[in-house]
Parts: C-alpha cells; structure tokens; sequence
C-alpha cells in the first residue's frame, strides 16, 4: 500500500505527512500515528482520493476539526483525510446560508449573529466543524442543527456527489 500510495498523492499535488501523530490533530491530543495524513484542500482532490482509496481497498477516516475524536494509541492504519477547504465566509441567499463541512461551527455562528440571521444560535460554544455537527447532530436539549437543515451536498465514499433532503437524513 505505501508505494502505491504516497506516489497516487505525490502525482496528485496533495499535501500529505506519513506516520503523522494524531494527536496533533484533535483537541483532546491523544492518538497514535496515521500511516498517512492527507490535507484536502479542493473538492476535486477530495473525490479522486475516495476514488482511489475504494478502489484499492484502503482504510479511512475523514477528519473535520478533531473535536470529540478519539484516536487509539497504536495510530490508525490507512489514510487519515482533513478536509482543509472551508470557506472563510458563509453564502447566504435571503435567509439561506450554504458552507463547506470544514467551516468552523463557532464561525458560522458568529457570522449569522452578525448578519442578523437566526437558528444557529443554540449551537454556541459547540467547537468542530460544520461536517461533524450535522453528523453528530449537535445542539443543546431543545434544539440540535437539524431543527434548521434544509439539504446537504455530499461525497459518498466513492466520489459521486449526492443532495440529500432533511427528510431523507437519519440523524
């Protein structure tokens, strides 16, 4: 895997770190090292990698921010992918924001509150990122991200893009 591997990243103009340690990488700073650590920083790179690792049988994990991530001290083996390519500033139509999985929550947060836009409000002292609120659903007992969610884009891990309606999410 290594050789196939670090020359599909190389060719591929990621920016990649073998044995990294994770803990440098999760707020809680523990965990081993990663076999390799992939920054994605395009949507692109992002599905030419899931490509490339379920073609060739590879282990992964996506990482957002760190928070809430728990890695074993033996490392994780396989490809650890960060997404790397948050947008610094939210898009917002009307009342409709749309940003990256990457996008730190808190920012998000604050930019609502500066534009004067309501529902992220509860979500206030959650770190991570967008990503890992909508996959842990995270909020506060009478609110949770969801409340608010009208669609994602996603990846699957094959690299198709896919829209999935609220409904359609099991959270």
């Amino acid at each position: 895997m290594s050789a196939d591997t670090e020359n599909f990243l190389s060719s591929g103009n990621y920016k990649y770190k073998i044995n990294e340690p994770l803990s440098k990488h999760t707020t809680l700073g523990i965990g081993g090292a990663a076999d390799f650590f992939v920054e994605v920083d395009t949507e692109e790179k992002l599905i030419s990698l899931l490509k490339f690792v379920s073609k060739n049988k590879i282990s992964f994990f996506v990482l957002g921010g760190g928070s809430n991530i728990l890695f074993a001290d033996d490392g994780f083996r396989g490809i650890v992918i960060k997404l790397a390519m948050s947008s610094e500033q939210l898009t917002n139509d009307a009342e409709i924001i749309s940003v990256s999985a990457a996008t730190s929550l808190p920012d998000v947060v604050r930019q609502t509150a500066e534009r004067g836009l309501s529902g992220f409000e509860h979500l206030a002292g959650i770190p991570g990122t967008v990503g890992g609120a909508i996959f842990g659903n995270a909020g506060v007992k009478e609110y949770s991200i969801s409340d608010n969610l009208i669609n994602i884009e996603i990846i699957d891990f094959n690299g198709n893009k896919k829209i999935l309606k609220r409904k359609n999410i099991n959270f």
